[in-house]
């Protein structure tokens, strides 16, 4: 059984996928050959703990971008009226920062 991760499969419907799984089976029954053997068990999948702590930090992602175009959609609005003002102070301790970070890394 086949199974749909992460939407490849997303030109395909549900129904369509249906339709498959049921000629697959309708063309294992209707051949005439019985062996006498049980069917074959279903594929199963188990997601991994390291798999479900990814989805998680996925999510929190996506819940963080909406937060961030929301401030970001602020600062523009500041900045279109003239009410935005820069803390000159901030800005050069983060470039020292940075500047201290290059000169570690290329020495």
């Amino acid at each position: 059984m086949a199974m749909n991760i992460n939407n490849l499969g997303a030109g395909r419907s549900v129904l369509d996928n249906a339709k498959v799984n049921e000629n697959r089976s309708n063309d294992t029954t209707s051949s005439g050959k019985s062996s006498g053997k049980p069917a074959a068990a279903q594929d199963s999948v188990m997601i991994t703990e390291q798999a479900q702590q990814l989805h998680q930090v996925q999510q929190s992602l996506i819940g963080e971008d909406t937060s961030k175009s929301a401030r970001f959609e602020q600062i523009k609005a500041a900045v279109a009226d003239g009410s935005y003002q820069v803390n000159a102070e901030r800005v050069a301790q983060k470039m020292g920062g940075f500047e201290s970070q290059l000169d570690t890394i290329y020495g």
